[in-house]
């Protein structure tokens, strides 16, 4: 099959955009699919796949990520109709998202979207005095999905979302998978505990993501305040890995805990990833309003952790409360920290959860939700058809 991919975000960003849609390119191509995948131009950056075609592209933020992406490829012999293509797979809504659904409807093929972002969530966050912006973003998201021949949810809770707005095409869940499962190394935890000056016995929470307001790490950090009010967790530690514009302020933040309590990682390589997770013994995550994916629960969940986090319909596809994690009340520092004392002093239930965590990853395996798109591709190539 002849994929086209298209999106007005991709490499060298590696969010989770983007990584999903390199997981499942990979494992596409590794059955032989053909994926040429459509994407803004970024000064200095050269692709080593060369079934890339990028396109013209300008900064419209400080953000460098940011970009508006024209409809002129980068190459100008490239001439895009003379690409064959069975399908076309929008990652985005907006200007390549626009352009894959006009050759999609050009070519007579399906044209595919996934809803990576919730986008008038987002704009709920960020323009809580504006009622207009949510209102926008909710009308152009239902108008670009009723514009697909099929929609991927990476949750159920996105699903909902996108029915409760009014998207009539057929939606199917389809998470990003996780591309392997790592093998424990206790060398590992015991590198990263030295280097950051943890001793063996002390409980460790660790927190994966990027550092920015919707994430909610405030809230992480005002719980885990709380939890370390119970003496047992007098030395209990608090990993924040990942950067972002947030970063100044949590720190302001966590300074009020007691010293060497927090410790900000910054920006980790995905090859040292694995090891502070295995420094860790429980995973906390306190983001919810725009998360849409499970990508780094699950990753935790193949690393052995148990996972605390807000009870949410998004968690409770992965996390089964008392089995494999705790599912938080919102807006409850106390209960979540509650939940972070029992866990921190409790290692015989700490061992059970750990086990079934490793256990119930094994369901965002990649090669999984592969079967899953291809099998989403081939029922509405065959709906075109007829």
């Amino acid at each position: 099959m002849r994929i086209g991919f298209f999106s007005d975000t991709y490499l060298p960003i590696a969010h989770g955009i983007e990584n999903s849609m390199e997981w499942f390119r990979k494992d596409l191509e590794s059955r032989g699919h053909q994926v040429t995948v459509f994407a803004p131009f970024y000064p200095g950056y050269k692709d080593e796949n060369p079934n890339v075609i990028r396109f013209r592209s300008v900064r419209i933020l400080l953000n460098r990520n940011v970009r508006l992406t024209f409809h002129t490829p980068k190459n100008s012999s490239t001439r895009i109709s003379d690409i064959p293509l069975d399908i076309i797979h929008a990652h985005s809504t907006f200007s390549l998202g626009l352009l894959g659904r006009k050759i999609a409807r050009a070519k007579n093929i399906p044209f595919v979207y996934t809803h990576h972002s919730n986008y008038f969530e987002y704009a709920k966050l960020f323009y809580p005095e504006r009622v207009v912006m949510p209102w926008i973003a909710m009308k152009y998201t239902k108008w670009f999905c009723n514009r697909a021949d099929g929609i991927v949810a990476p949750t159920l809770k996105m699903q909902h979302s996108l029915e409760g707005i009014g998207a009539t095409k057929p939606i199917t869940v389809i998470p990003t998978g996780l591309t392997y499962f790592p093998t424990y190394s206790p060398d590992a935890r015991a590198r990263i505990r030295k280097r950051l000056h943890i001793t063996e016995n002390a409980a460790v929470f660790i927190c994966v993501g990027r550092l920015e307001q919707s994430k909610n790490i405030q809230y992480l950090l005002e719980a885990f305040k709380i939890a370390k009010q119970n003496t047992a967790l007098k030395d209990a530690i608090l990993i924040v890995v990942g950067q972002g514009p947030d970063r100044e302020r949590l720190e302001k933040i966590a300074s009020a805990l007691p010293a060497g309590s927090v410790h900000f990682a910054g920006r980790v390589p995905n090859g040292e990833l694995d090891a502070y997770y295995y420094a860790a013994d429980v995973f906390s995550f306190a983001s919810w309003i725009t998360e849409t994916q499970c990508i780094v629960i699950a990753e935790a969940l193949s690393h052995a952790l148990p996972v605390l986090v807000m009870k949410d319909e998004l968690f409770e596809q992965a996390i089964t409360h008392g089995e494999n994690g705790f599912l938080a009340e919102k807006n409850n520092p106390a209960d979540f920290a509650g939940y972070m004392v029992k866990l921190a002093t409790e290692q015989g239930l700490r061992k059970k959860l750990s086990q079934n965590a490793l256990q119930s990853s094994r369901q965002f395996a990649q090669n999984l939700q592969t079967d899953k798109l291809l099998a989403f591709y081939n029922k509405l190539s065959q709906a075109k058809q007829t």
